[in-house]
Order: C-alpha cells, then structure tokens, then sequence
C-alpha cells in the first residue's frame, strides 16, 4: 500500500458472507498510523497491487473513510465497506473472518511464547519495479499481551503481542498469522487433527537500537537486546470496528440490495 509521499505500509483484505448469499462484504485492515501519515502528507493514498495478467494495478482509497476501536491508542485501522469490483482483476484475495484470533479463542487454543508466526509484506530495498515481489518473514511469538505498553506520543496504554520475526521499517500494518501444528490439546483435552491457522494481527512497530539508553550501551546490555521484537495489534481490535453497529448496518443494507437485485422478475406480458 502507498500511503503518502514515501511510505509503503502492508495491508490486508477480510470477508464477511452476507447473510445466506454467496457474496462477501470486504474491509482493508492496516496500520492506524500509516493512514494518519498519508493524510498528514497530502498526498492521495493508493494500493499498489499485482494484476491478474500482468503488470500492476494502482487502486485509488483516497474516499474511503477509516474507522478505529475506541482505544485511542491502538493502532489498528479498518476501512469502510469496499465497493464492489474495487479490485477485481487484481491477485488480491480477501480471508474470512472466522481467522480472525479472539481472547476466547487464543484461551482454547492455548496459545503462547514459541508459537509460529508468519508475516507477508514488502521489503523496502526490493519492492519491484514490475510486479510486487512480497517477502514472507518467519518467527516466534515472543510475549503475550498480559499487561499494557505505552504509546510514546499520546501517553496512552495499548495492548499488543510481542513478535520475534526480526521485523524492520515498511512492515507496518502488515498482517501476522499464526500456525498451529497438529496434535494440539485445547483445555478440555480435545486434540486437534489438522493444523490451524489464525490472523494474529498488524504490525505496529518495532524498537531499534538507539532506544535503548546510553547507559545500557556503555555497560553492554543493549547489545544482548534483539532489536528484531517487532509489537503486534491483536486482531480482535478489528473485530471491535467490524461488529460496530454502523458496520453491521452497512452489511444489512448491502445484503438487501444484492437479494433485490438477484430477485425474479416478472414474465414480460404478451402483446
């Protein structure tokens, strides 16, 4: 996604089926502050995306409007319902819902510190020039979100994953999923056959190297620090946009429309 005058952030597509139909309503999922840098640039946002074909396709989101959980400090943003065709002919596909990682769910599943995680994004110094080329970055989960960060701006208290992915610059708002192998016992001892799969949230950030003090640099310690600890937005902030009453307004709205456009009409009469 090209967000502003030289920012590239990661992004992410989720579905929601539409009552009974076979049709989805669609959402972008990115990084709150990336979009907060595209509108303080001036700059008209657009998603840079793979064709179908060949070549590339630039989508215009500069009308789209974005909404945020209530905590100021999070850092998770998702759009409003994307229009249809906003991207067909493009390689972009949409996950559902259902990957979405909840408190209920990560409490089932018993996840924890050594859980595999896998990010998609772009690599600043080799984005392509023709195609997009993404980049998959693998690692661990490193800390769950037990007790709040602090936002260095606002002051305010945000919760988060910390992620060993050796995360940098450009990755923001880039999607994390975690892998779950087969095997696995819930608390109820139930053991899952297959492997699962879930949405564990955005890149937020991660710290470098020259934020740690310079008395941690004069005495060693901060060379021990692995500066690839990358901080994840739990997905179930999306879910809190997601199921805000205006959104699931839209929905139903949508879903009306679609089943009035999908109706019979009547026989033509003859003359």
């Amino acid at each position: 996604m090209r967000l502003g005058t030289c920012t590239w952030a990661g992004h992410g597509l989720v579905s929601m089926r539409l009552g009974s139909l076979q049709r989805y309503a669609t959402y972008f999922l990115t990084a709150r502050h990336c979009v907060r840098r595209a509108n303080e640039s001036g700059d008209k946002p657009v998603v840079r995306v793979n064709s179908a074909e060949t070549g590339v396709s630039v989508i215009d989101i500069s009308t789209l409007t974005w909404n945020y959980p209530d905590n100021d400090a999070s850092d998770m943003a998702v759009s409003e319902l994307i229009p249809d065709g906003l991207y067909s002919g493009t390689t972009l596909k949409a996950f559902d819902i259902s990957l979405i990682l909840t408190k209920d769910e990560a409490k089932r599943v018993q996840l924890g510190i050594g859980d595999e995680l896998i990010c998609t994004g772009l690599f600043q110094m080799r984005t392509g020039d023709r195609r997009n080329i993404p980049i998959a970055r693998f690692g661990n989960l490193a800390a769950m979100p037990e007790e709040p960060l602090l936002d260095e701006d606002s002051g305010l208290e945000f919760d988060a994953f910390l992620a060993e992915i050796r995360s940098i610059g450009g990755l923001s708002g880039s999607p994390v999923f975690t892998r779950l192998p087969p095997g696995r016992k819930d608390p109820d001892g139930e053991t899952a056959i297959s492997q699962q799969w879930f949405w564990l949230g955005t890149i937020r950030g991660h710290w470098r190297q020259d934020q740690f003090s310079a008395a941690d640099a004069t005495s060693g310690e901060a060379s021990m620090l692995n500066t690839g600890i990358a901080m994840v937005t739990p997905a179930w902030e999306a879910l809190e946009v997601l199921n805000d009453d205006d959104y699931v307004r839209d929905r139903r709205e949508s879903e009306r429309e679609l089943r009035k456009k999908d109706a019979p009409g009547e026989a033509p009469t003859s003359s």
